[in-house]
């Protein structure tokens, strides 16, 4: 396998990108990048344009002290997953096919550091669940998701 020369592209002085994923999150039928920074507490979007660049154009900011740690492209609506550092919860973004994302709907969870995400329809229901590990609590928790993109734990 040969590579061209490669494009870099700044996600910020003193930035620390962790994560990444791809999706067509703008609806344009061009991938977009997303890229986790636990830095400066947000995950940073370039949109594609179609010829292999790629334009800065929104971040998504966690709270001060949630540190963005694992991104996870969520069903056909394209909304982001974020888990954190320092936090007990997962956060969901809402695409709205447009350049723009819901404000962060939070899944408390009992553990911090998640650092896997997945989706699977595991109760045969038809809805894709999310499942989250933690590395530091040998666990992983399971949210099922019902008819309206709602998870729950199911006890």
């Amino acid at each position: 396998m040969i590579f061209q020369q490669n494009q870099t592209y700044s996600t910020g002085v003193g930035s620390h990108p962790i994560s990444v994923i791809t999706n067509d999150f703008n609806n344009d039928n061009y991938l977009d990048i997303v890229i986790a920074d636990n830095v400066y507490f947000l995950s940073i979007i370039f949109y594609g344009n179609g010829n292999g660049l790629f334009i800065l154009k929104s971040s998504l900011l966690a709270e001060s002290s949630s540190l963005p740690i694992t991104l996870n492209a969520y069903d056909f609506n394209d909304d982001i997953i974020v888990s954190y550092t320092n936090a007990t919860y997962i956060g969901l973004y809402f695409g709205y096919k447009n350049d723009s994302f819901s404000q962060s709907m939070k899944f408390l969870t009992e553990k911090k550091i998640f650092s896997l995400i997945a989706f699977r329809d595991l109760d045969k229901f038809n809805f894709l669940d999310m499942i989250v590990g933690s590395v530091f609590s040998y666990s992983i928790e399971i949210f099922y998701e019902n008819s309206n993109e709602i998870f729950f734990i199911n006890d």
